[in-house]
């Protein structure tokens, strides 16, 4: 469908040579009855030829704009789309053609412009730049939002402390504690999300303090807006939303404790908007997200009987790119704050640099693609894993949300602000699970959640880690809450096959957190751990041996007196713990810290193996032992069945806990990494048998 031309849409600068896409001289009647309603393609009468590597030069000579898109185009397949079999030598010829075709929304017309290449026989290259039309304003496209859907938030009172009201004319911020009323339906607001971005930018917007408020509260000058958020604004016009949220405008920026507040209820605030926008496409505040760069506009003339002029807009071919493909490349996904704010929204638009994206819990869908459940790009929350009855599963469901975190990637101004970044979602599994909120951590699922381990190969000395330790700055978080290392991590002990069994084996943990504002889901100022609990102090008997089982990682593992005993898995480089030597001994003065057991419900039989001689002393065998979270449907329903003897008998219960290092202070130690011990030879639960609990303080 194309749109009349006005003031605000003026199209493209067009050559005599890319005069040829205005349609004035292509006969239509006969491709418009068309009665099958397949694909059709119009020849523009334009072809050249040219070698490969000069091919995009085709379209120079002038100052069109059209000819300088189309260069792009051709640049970038170049460089990264050329099939390898077109050599330098190959000549390759080139023809532009209109292409007509179904669409579900708008019926049979213009779908796209397509640049073919032919070379030597083989089948054409086809390069589609997709054509929509132009509405007057481009935030009035149709979005195609879903009607409404079981996922949505439930809550039907709550309504963020302010918000921006977007008049015809005017902003202004409102305090909304008086628009609160039961017999009212509470007025739907957009929430944004963007990048501030680095200095300068980041202190150049417009941000609402204890000194303005009253000002703001009167009106909000739209010129002194950056312009992600002028373009928001438009936005919320032309979907005649009333109200925005914006967290510079929203939250006293020079008030800690308005920030403390705001931060416990983030989740709420995206959770309930009528819509998240994401401005995925801008690098910092200053950037806006409506305007594409990557087209043109061209008028087309199919002499229509009113004499107007109708426009469209030719985009790239990379315009239908997938969410998943555009955002690896956005620097809001790796921005720490948009973390919490993208997965707890229930309905997310994304202005991506191509293309606008729409993702809920239950599906994703980006702008000329069809329908994807697949999570390509991040995984959004899943409230109705929220269940009171249910403790198990929702611990679960906060560990596998904290560990799309990805520290390690996530860029904050100020590094303190890891913890802050996810206070609204802890305040809202706390709801669920009325527990202890521990510095990231909950209390009563210590026993699993202390079993957190790093992934990736980012790895640091030892030395630098108890460097680290010893004199944190800025200090985040105890050793042993996974916000203490900008690292990826996972929560091994969520694993189908083993979660269900696990059980704490220390006794009165008295935990201690110092927060370090008013709220306990923010920064910390310190964390301890006080607990009575097992340790086997490490002991140059201990060697290290790598271990490669078949169809599998390498794996690090350390033997007692010449047999397995445990795996391990170290927040340092494993090697800097042992000697360096044919057998090398533990150095290191590390202790293991027996935090929990469980019992892997899979009938393999290289888990829980029998078949080898406990006087063996191969150091190749350990694989026997080797540690893997891998398990397929059909060995899951294999799983094998333990009598309540067999779960409680420790003889077939594996151990795990922390690698721990002492700090210099009696009974008191830093985690340095983890370690789990199956029961194969001197490993498992039965070899704490004959330790005697005590007092053990980590921090």
């Amino acid at each position: 469908m194309a749109t009349s031309i006005d003031s605000h849409q003026q199209s493209t600068k067009l050559c005599s040579r890319c005069a040829v896409f205005q349609l004035v001289d292509t006969p239509l009647d006969g491709i418009f009855a068309n009665p099958e309603n397949q694909e059709q393609e119009t020849d523009l009468g334009w072809e050249v030829e040219r070698a490969p590597d000069v091919l995009y030069q085709v379209f120079d000579g002038s100052d069109c704009e059209s000819c300088a898109f189309f260069k792009r185009i051709l640049f970038w397949w170049d460089i990264e789309d050329k099939p390898p079999t077109i050599s330098s030598e190959t000549t390759i010829r080139l023809s532009l053609h209109h292409v007509f075709g179904p669409d579900n929304a708008n019926g049979y017309g213009l779908r796209a412009i397509r640049i073919k290449l032919r070379h030597d026989g083989q089948e054409d290259i086809h390069l589609d730049c997709p054509v929509t039309a132009v509405a007057d304003d481009d935030t009035a496209t149709l979005l195609g939002l879903q009607p409404p859907l079981s996922h949505i938030s439930e809550e039907t009172t709550f309504i963020p402390d302010r918000l921006i009201e977007v008049g015809p004319d005017q902003l202004r911020l409102v305090l909304t504690e008086d628009m609160v009323n039961p017999d009212l339906e509470i007025p739907h607001y957009i929430a944004l999300t963007y990048c501030w971005g680095p200095e300068p930018h980041a202190s150049k917007q417009l941000k609402t303090t204890s000194l303005n408020l009253s000002q703001h509260l009167q009106t909000i000058p739209e010129s002194l807006l950056p312009q992600v958020i002028q373009d928001s604004v438009a936005l919320a016009r032309a979907l005649s939303i009333p109200f925005l949220w914006v967290d510079a405008l929203c939250i006293l920026q020079d008030v800690s404790t308005d920030w403390d507040s705001q931060c416990a209820v983030m989740e709420r605030i995206y959770g309930n908007a009528y819509v998240t926008v994401a401005a995925a496409a801008s690098l910092n505040c200053e950037q806006g997200y409506l305007q594409k760069t990557d087209r043109v506009i061209i008028p087309l003339n199919p002499r229509p009987s009113n004499n107007a002029s109708l426009v469209f807009a030719v985009y790239s071919p990379l315009y239908k790119a997938s969410v998943g493909e555009e955002l690896v490349i956005s620097p809001w996904l790796e921005r720490g704050w948009t973390f919490q704010e993208r997965i707890t929204a229930t309905r997310l638009l994304m202005f991506s640099r191509r293309n606008i994206h729409f993702k809920c819990p239950s599906f994703s869908e980006s702008m000329g693609r069809d329908q994807d459940t697949y999570d390509a790009d991040f995984r959004m929350l899943s409230r109705d894993k929220l269940i009171p009855n249910d403790k198990l599963r929702t611990y679960q469901e906060w560990d596998e949300t904290i560990s799309q975190l990805n520290p390690d990637r996530a860029h904050f101004t100020r590094e303190t602000d890891l913890l802050p970044s996810v206070a609204g979602l802890a305040a809202l599994f706390q709801k669920q699970l009325d527990d202890e909120y521990l510095a990231g951590l909950w209390k009563n699922n210590l026993h699993r959640g202390l079993y957190w381990t790093l992934m990736g190969i980012d790895e640091i000395s030892y030395e630098a880690l108890l460097q680290r330790l010893e004199s944190p700055f800025p200090y985040l978080a105890p050793s042993w809450s996974w916000a203490s290392l900008r690292r990826y991590l996972w929560f091994d002990m969520n694993h189908p096959t083993l979660i269900a069994d696990c059980r704490p084996e220390y006794t009165d943990l008295v935990p201690a957190i110092t927060p370090r504002g008013s709220t306990e889901f923010g920064e910390v100022s310190h964390g301890a751990l006080e607990m009575m609990a097992k340790v086997y102090v490490g002991t140059r008997r201990i060697v290290y041996r790598k271990v490669y089982p078949p169809f599998s990682s390498p794996q690090d593992a350390v033997r007692l007196d010449g047999e397995y005993f445990a795996h391990i898995r170290t927040d340092c480089t494993v090697e800097d713990f042992f000697a360096t030597s044919e057998f090398p001994e533990l150095v290191a003065p590390i202790s293991f810290l027996l935090i929990g057991s469980t019992i892997r419900r899979n009938s393999d039989a290289n888990y829980f193996s029998s078949r080898h001689s406990d006087s063996s002393l191969t150091l190749g065998d350990d694989h026997e032992a080797s540690f893997s979270h891998a398990s397929s449907d059909s060995e899951s329903a294999s799983a094998q069945e333990w009598t309540s003897e067999e779960i409680e008998d420790p003889a077939n219960r594996t151990a795990y806990g922390l690698l721990i290092h002492p700090t210099g202070n009696p009974d008191e130690y830093y985690r340095v990494g983890t370690f789990l011990s199956k029961p194969f030879r001197s490993g498992g639960l039965s070899f704490f048998n004959n330790l005697k609990p005590r007092r053990v303080r980590l921090i």
